[in-house]
């Protein structure tokens, strides 16, 4: 009797083990489902759009990234891979006139004229005064055969170059001009704190002048006084 009431007893034991265990695992697994849930369409379009808003600047840490690997993939001669970088990177970005020229740097060499073209002018519209972008769509033009456009962006771009260097040439006048007038500034600054020390110095010897003045005229009267006195005490002693 003794031997089957121990029997069900580990029979009971052992069924509330398995059921602790059971539970314990349907908690620890549950968690590790939901994870391996697959995204919807519309999450895994709105997962970018939160990072970024969270990161704000990390797009333009991504644009120097594929920048960058366009940049070597051109010095390895892989153009259709730098134009991919330089694309994706100038369609992020579209004000970053560089990035555009960049864009039409390498579909030019990739043979992608048109798009070089249209890079190059991109980049133009944000900045219409750029050397780089006007050379740029000049040697695409002309490598399409289209001279008369490539002559006219030549003569644009002596223009610009030649405004440039006036402009440099001013600005350094300018600087020359500034560095001038500082440097006549500065010594007359010099010359008016010289002046200013050489008065005080010259008063105060002034000052000294006149206090050794007074000392010697303060000790003469007090010689002659005492000379007077002496000579009025041995009068006095002559009468008596």
């Amino acid at each position: 009797m003794k031997y089957w009431f121990v029997l069900a007893a580990l029979a009971v034991t052992t069924a509330i083990g398995q059921d602790q265990t059971y539970k314990v695992n349907s908690g620890s697994t549950q968690p590790q489902t939901e994870t391996a849930r697959p995204q919807t369409p519309a999450q895994k379009r709105q997962q970018p759009e939160s990072s970024q808003k969270e990161l704000g600047w990390g797009s333009n840490i991504q644009n120097a990234r594929l920048a960058r690997a366009a940049e070597n993939a051109l010095k390895s001669h892989n153009y259709a891979a730098a134009v991919d970088f330089a694309q994706r990177a100038a369609e992020s970005a579209p004000n970053d006139a560089q990035l555009w020229f960049l864009l039409g740097y390498a579909a030019r060499l990739a043979g992608k004229s048109q798009l070089a073209v249209d890079a190059y002018n991109h980049g133009l519209r944000t900045n219409p005064s750029s050397l780089e972008g006007m050379s740029g769509l000049a040697q695409t033009y002309s490598a399409m055969g289209r001279k008369d456009e490539a002559e006219a962006l030549r003569r644009a771009e002596e223009e610009r170059r030649s405004e440039e260097e006036a402009e440099a040439l001013k600005g350094a006048e300018e600087e020359r001009r500034r560095k001038k007038e500082s440097e006549a500034l500065r010594r007359a600054e010099e010359e008016r704190r010289s002046k200013e020390k050489a008065e005080v110095l010259r008063r105060a010897e002034e000052e000294r002048r006149r206090w050794e003045e007074f000392k010697t005229k303060l000790l003469s009267a007090c010689a002659r006084k005492l000379l007077e006195t002496s000579a009025s005490s041995a009068r006095s002693r002559t009468s008596h």
